[in-house]
């Protein structure tokens, strides 16, 4: 294992949306969502194993787009 934190920025502008997102993550094997920045502009995904930083980047980011397709 290379667990790992990552500092992900957030384009949701939806408080429900950024709940959704934020529990979505937390249900993903291997992944928990620890905070929500003040500005709500980033969160800290831990991630249990980080050993291809880039690709969990990506499969957030198109979990957060399906979220932006439904509040947005």
């Amino acid at each position: 294992m290379n667990p790992g934190i990552l500092k992900i920025p957030v384009h949701l502008s939806h408080q429900q949306a950024i709940l959704l997102f934020i529990n979505l993550i937390s249900m993903t094997p291997g992944t928990f969502t620890m905070d929500l920045s003040a500005d709500k502009k980033y969160i800290f995904v831990h991630a249990l194993i980080l050993s291809n930083e880039e690709k969990i980047r990506r499969e957030i980011g198109k979990l957060e787009n399906k979220i932006l397709e439904l509040f947005d």
